[in-house]
């Protein structure tokens, strides 16, 4: 009973690592999308200033705004890639832990026929016994 019950306290912390893992990497991800949508909102702003002829401070300010977006995602991408990896190993541990909870279920399953056949065997035996006299 003590093994039963660490491997399915073992099965819920792999899974709650899991889940943990999947949220953080979820958040990444939308951390990028806000990234990419400010760079593009500051490239249409740039678009815009051109055309309408403005100064060059306002053009360089949002050169470097769209920079420093662009830095900022590639080192979400490259933290985002680090969680990806980290998301297969926790879904791994996890697998691990499920399929010694199968195994160890499967094997107190066989146990428990066994069992059940050799009191059937027994009464049986008992029961040619009595019969007999």
């Amino acid at each position: 009973m003590k093994q039963k019950t660490l491997i399915e306290q073992l099965t819920r912390l792999r899974e709650l690592e899991l889940r943990a893992e999947v949220n953080q990497l979820k958040e990444h991800d939308g951390r990028i999308a806000m990234l990419e949508t400010a760079a593009a909102q500051a490239r249409s702003r740039a678009s815009d200033c051109v055309t309408a002829g403005a100064a060059l401070r306002e053009l360089a300010s949002m050169g470097e705004l769209r920079l420093d977006c662009a830095r900022r995602a590639a080192e979400l991408r490259t933290q985002t890639q680090r969680l990806h990896q980290r998301v297969y190993r926790a879904h791994q541990r996890a697998e691990a832990a499920n399929s010694a909870r199968d195994e160890m279920v499967q094997t107190m399953r066989r146990t428990e026929h066994h069992r059940d056949e050799h009191e059937s065997d027994q009464f049986f035996n008992w029961r040619r016994v009595n019969d007999r006299r």
